[in-house]
């Protein structure tokens, strides 16, 4: 899942040590390898990216262009808080899916997104193919294609030993045979 490979990347390869850290601490203590579904993992980003944002807030790290606020903002999503403040997570789930979900995104202005359309409907088409294209087993083209060339290059190996043991047998022959008219 994504979570698992964000916390692999995270703990691995993220270039400040102590974001890292406070990552993995997070993970263990909002039990992040427990997550099951799209939605869980979902809001379980959402309330690590609070909570990130609350012990961030007034940092001398925090840029005044953007500071550390709880997400959404009561004025992006009023249905996201109760009356008393309180976050109703089935709503802030709505939010976030129609935020950044497919038809959230926009790909720039009315000009280019007649350039960007036929791209981003050729990667769906190609993902739904590589989908449809796979063999019993769930193996791809690709792990049939290896198999294929594995086999042939195994066939190739087999008629190769065989015909020099046969080239070996006839030559012992014609040795003897040769031997034997000499001798006479």
């Amino acid at each position: 899942m994504v979570l698992r490979a964000m916390h692999g990347y995270i703990k691995n390869f993220f270039g400040c040590a102590d974001c890292a850290d406070h990552f993995i601490e997070m993970a263990k203590e909002k039990d992040l390898f427990s997550v099951q579904t799209v939605d869980s993992a979902i809001l379980w980003l959402w309330s690590a990216h609070n909570e990130v944002n609350k012990r961030l807030s007034g940092d001398v790290t925090e840029d005044p262009e953007f500071p550390k606020v709880q997400y959404p903002r009561k004025e992006h999503c009023e249905a996201c808080r109760t009356s008393d403040g309180a976050w109703t997570s089935e709503e802030v789930l709505i939010y976030l899916k129609e935020k950044y979900g497919r038809s959230g995104i926009h790909y720039g202005s009315r000009e280019n997104s007649e350039i960007v359309r036929p791209r981003r409907e050729h990667i769906t088409v190609s993902l739904d193919r590589t989908v449809q294209i796979k063999a019993g087993w769930d193996f791809t083209v690709f792990d049939i294609s290896i198999l294929v060339v594995l086999y042939v290059a195994s066939a190739a190996i087999l008629v190769l030993v065989c015909v020099q043991f046969a080239v070996k047998k006839s030559m012992k022959k014609r040795t003897f045979i040769q031997t034997l008219f000499r001798r006479a």
